[in-house]
């Protein structure tokens, strides 16, 4: 059918046009590439000889891993607190910006990595720092990046004064 202008159009059929886009969302989260990361790291540990540090410096480890366990622990209870979802990318019900988040945009992501940091260290072998490298990386170009764009068009203006405010991790 011709429209005025010269343009073409015709009904789409149901199969051709849905009212709703798939959007398909990876089910692996965060605390999946925490795991995976961890289970990497150990089984360096176990394959690796290579020690990077000597006596009781490698138990400082416990350190980060013990904040890293409360960081993420308190920051997923302060979204419990909110009532907003913990899933990413779900719709966000209200912008927690209050204690942790006072600090940092990504409280639950700095505590996972503070969290291989310490394991890093535990561990003392060489390569396992090479995961605390790449997690980061990709918790950020997997799901930060994406959340923040939904934050900013869920919320507008109120999440653009949060981030100008608050560094993305610390």
């Amino acid at each position: 059918m011709l429209e005025s202008g010269g343009i073409e159009s015709r009904q789409s059929t149901h199969f051709e046009q849905r009212e709703e886009p798939i959007v398909r969302f990876s089910r692996i989260y965060p605390p999946h590439y925490l795991a995976i990361s961890v289970i990497i790291i150990l089984a360096l540990d176990v394959s690796v000889t290579d020690d990077i540090f000597t006596g009781w410096i490698p138990y400082l480890g416990l350190v980060p891993v013990l904040l890293g366990l409360c960081m993420t622990g308190y920051a997923a209870l302060q979204f419990k607190r909110a009532k907003t979802n913990l899933v990413p990318f779900s719709e966000s019900t209200t912008l927690v910006i209050k204690g942790l988040y006072r600090y940092t945009r990504n409280p639950m992501y700095v505590g996972m990595t503070l969290l291989l940091i310490g394991l890093a260290f535990l561990t003392n072998t060489p390569y396992g720092w090479l995961v605390v490298i790449v997690f980061p990386i990709i918790i950020h170009r997997l799901f930060i990046i994406k959340e923040e764009q939904q934050m900013i068009d869920t919320f507008g203006n109120e999440y653009l004064d949060y981030r100008e405010r608050v560094w993305r991790w610390i």
